[in-house]
């Protein structure tokens, strides 16, 4: 599929400050005067044009006179070693007139508009008329989710319907869509407000998640956040970018990025398949940083019967000899790690699509909804079944992604009333769900109701209650 790649007419031809390998992945220059930033797209060098050791490399990213590949050995070329003092001009490819030449023989010009012709590939999706999109690949595309560019759920940390708390056990989802784990120690994950124009808030993001990790000394202790995507397929196959926005308190920890496949549950699925990607290393001011890697392919494997499988992204902060291998050799790391705006996206780097909070919070839905949460709050209307019990139903904001597990807040928090009396609960239990509401039995301590009555379920006075439906990957 092809990319938008980034032109500069007036780049100056230079030269390789430092000799380079056939695999060398960060390449240098002299000059950088009009050279293309990659901000719009990836953009096409020659090294040593015209010589027996011509090479074309599609760079990635410019950062002053540091080049950032994506592609070495590019458009029909072979990647070989070059000297230091090396020519390198800024270039085009015949990718790009091909590319150029395929669109322009499959359309015309009718009344000033141009359409396609009869006769044009069925590689080529048109944008008129009706096609068959068998076996195309969709980048970007999520399944069961939407067509966000980005992936990642809740990337810039805008949805927390658990709470704006410390979250301090292992296993646990934080903000929604993100769920820490660690071993040994402590780790202590806090979903915090950035400031407006500053560090975080430079980049328009308004919070992030800090993780402090303490205490951890041994081969088996690790601390990460990571975020499951629906359906394993997702990006498989192909080339994508990761990038996140990060900081240390203090020092130079890395994070080591690790993508998880997971085939899930049911049947005979295929085994987790853990790719382990790279690390960066931060500094303690707000960065974006981006690592590039291919997701590997699910071609032959066996998906579970359940509908669980997933694609996790796993964003390592600490870990000991045991998950080096996995984690990228980052090592213990007593460290206080910020991290927000995580993007996963086909192809190369774009910038972070932030979208609407009523949009990202219907996302996260999906997933989790937490009804209730703040005083007086109702939650449905219903029917005493008996003098001291009543079955009302409630409704989820939007379709779930599975039949979720429902639960109700510990302790005397919710109330049966008839617009006459009051009921105050004992017990809340669930008598059926399904992906979009559920029917609850509450049964009171006392019993003030008639069969049949018309009762509404809230929460008990002025103490805050919440019922949870969780379908969490």
């Amino acid at each position: 599929m092809a990319i938008r790649r980034e032109y500069s007419g007036n780049a100056a031809a230079t030269t390789l400050t430092t000799s380079i390998s056939n695999v060398t992945s960060t390449i240098n220059i002299a000059s950088a005067t009009g050279w293309p930033t990659g901000a719009v797209g990836p953009f096409v060098t020659t090294l040593d044009a015209g010589t027996a050791s011509e090479e074309k490399v599609l760079v990635l990213s410019r950062s002053g006179t540091a080049l950032t590949v994506q592609t070495r050995g590019y458009d029909g070329t072979t990647a070989t070693s070059h000297g230091l003092g090396a020519s390198i001009i800024h270039s085009y490819s015949a990718t790009d007139a091909d590319e150029a030449n395929a669109l322009a023989a499959q359309v015309t010009t009718s009344g000033g508009t141009v359409v396609t012709t009869s006769s044009i590939p069925a590689s080529v999706v048109t944008l008129t008329g009706t096609q068959a999109l068998s076996n195309k690949t969709i980048n970007g595309a999520i399944y069961g989710e939407s067509l966000a560019r980005n992936v990642i759920r809740n990337g810039d940390m805008g949805v927390a319907q658990r709470g704006n708390g410390t979250f301090t056990l292992t296993g646990v989802t934080t903000v929604d869509g993100w769920r820490t784990d660690f071993a040994g120690g402590t780790f202590s994950v806090t979903r915090q407000a950035t400031v407006v124009g500053a560090g975080f808030g430079a980049a328009g993001a308004a919070w992030a998640l800090n993780g402090v990790t303490a205490g951890q000394a041994a081969a088996g202790d690790f601390s990460q956040l990571s975020a499951r995507v629906e359906g394993v397929r997702t990006l498989a196959g192909q080339q994508v970018t990761l990038s996140f926005l990060a900081a240390a308190t203090s020092g130079t920890p890395k994070i080591g990025v690790e993508v998880i496949q997971s085939f899930g549950t049911g049947g005979s699925p295929s085994a987790l398949v853990l790719t382990a990607v790279s690390a960066v290393t931060l500094s303690t001011t707000a960065t974006r940083y981006t690592v590039t890697f291919t997701v590997p392919s699910v071609s032959g494997k066996t998906l579970g019967t359940n509908g669980d499988d997933y694609l996790q992204v796993t964003l390592w902060q600490s870990a000991g000899t045991t998950f080096a291998a996995r984690a990228s050799s980052i090592g213990i790391q007593n460290a206080n790690i910020t991290v927000t705006d995580v993007q996963l996206e086909a192809g190369g780097l774009s910038g972070f699509e932030r979208l609407p909070q009523q949009v990202q919070l219907a996302w996260c839905q999906r997933y989790f909804v937490r009804l209730g949460n703040a005083t007086n709050g109702r939650y449905g209307v219903g029917v005493a079944t008996l003098t001291n019990q009543g079955n009302v139903y409630v409704q989820w904001p939007v379709t779930m992604r599975a039949i979720p597990t429902v639960a109700g807040s510990a302790g005397n928090t919710f109330l049966l009333y008839n617009g006459v009396v009051t009921g105050v609960g004992a017990t809340l239990a669930v008598d059926t769900t399904n992906v979009t509401g559920a029917s609850l039995f509450l049964t009171t301590a006392t019993s003030p109701f008639a069969a049949s009555q018309a009762v509404h379920l809230s929460q008990n006075g002025a103490t805050a209650s919440n019922i949870d439906a969780s379908a969490e990957l």
